[in-house]
């Protein structure tokens, strides 16, 4: 064969080879699987607030949780409407879903435990709540008030304790640790002081049946004078409602009590609600 039809006949084959393989190359991507990215879960939860980041297993109520904070938000209400604001309309409308939800949905735990996060970790979250020192009890939360030049830091932590006392019955209430001026650090919870008691509540001459409505959803049916008992964390305060008040102030009542009214881990307490409710 002479020489140029046989270089000519070599380069054919080589143009030929290198389809061949390109096509083969092209084959092998069009086969290789797509990897979907893993659906968000509670173990997804970023710590936007550090050490003050509210975690899945710091949640013990979802439903009442988000239902407190869209009731308490939409009727703007302090301090909970300060965090309610701050939410996006995507963060409300999953916190929403989840107040209604007959299934938990991780998706939606996850959106509002962000939105949380994001407003513990953000410097306005203490001035938003506009909370004075002289009107909370805790000794911890009136320190980091009145400081003058708080850290970001010290900002977050107050945050932090801002969203437990919005909701004491939804939230796990850790016995966290305060600085005294001497240096030393005490328990936020005395000895003495009980973690959890059980409240037993009575209505005086009350006729019939009386229905008590609590913001973790759950309903107290007091009859005649027979007292209806509850557990509830030992923070002094137990807000509650019944038929007829108003829906633009959530659960406008309280129950109120101090250590001294503790008696073997029992609170026993009396409401008198309505005049028409009485014997004459």
């Amino acid at each position: 064969m002479p020489m140029n039809l046989l270089s000519t006949a070599l380069v054919v084959l080589a143009v030929a080879a290198t389809g061949v393989a390109q096509e083969a190359g092209r084959s092998a991507a069009q086969k290789t699987p797509t990897v979907a990215a893993p659906s968000p879960t509670l173990a997804d939860v970023k710590p936007t607030a550090g050490l003050q980041a509210l975690r899945p297993a710091d949640v013990r109520d979802w439903k009442g949780f988000a239902r407190r904070l869209e009731v308490m938000g939409e009727a703007d209400l302090l301090p909970t409407s300060a965090v309610w604001k701050s939410l996006s309309a995507d963060a409300k409308a999953a916190t929403k879903r989840i107040a209604r939800a007959g299934t938990p949905d991780a998706a939606d735990h996850r959106v509002l435990l962000e939105s949380v996060n994001a407003w513990i970790a953000g410097k306005s979250g203490a001035s938003d709540a506009t909370l004075k020192a002289e009107n909370i009890r805790d000794l911890e939360i009136q320190s980091l008030l009145k400081k003058p030049n708080a850290t970001l830091a010290e900002i977050q932590r107050l945050n932090r304790l801002f969203v437990e006392t919005m909701f004491p019955l939804e939230l796990v209430q850790q016995p966290l640790q305060v600085a005294t001026n001497e240096g030393a650090n005490v328990s936020r919870y005395p000895p003495n002081h009980l973690p959890e008691v059980t409240l037993s509540l009575t209505v005086p001459n009350l006729r019939g049946r009386l229905k008590l409505f609590l913001p973790n959803q759950e309903t107290l049916v007091v009859s005649g004078e027979k007292p209806v008992t509850i557990k509830v964390p030992n923070d002094g305060l137990l807000r509650f409602a019944i038929p007829g008040d108003e829906y633009d102030q959530p659960f406008p009542r309280t129950v109120d009590w101090t250590d001294d009214d503790v008696k073997n881990g029992v609170v026993e307490k009396s409401l008198p609600l309505l005049k028409g409710r009485r014997k004459p």
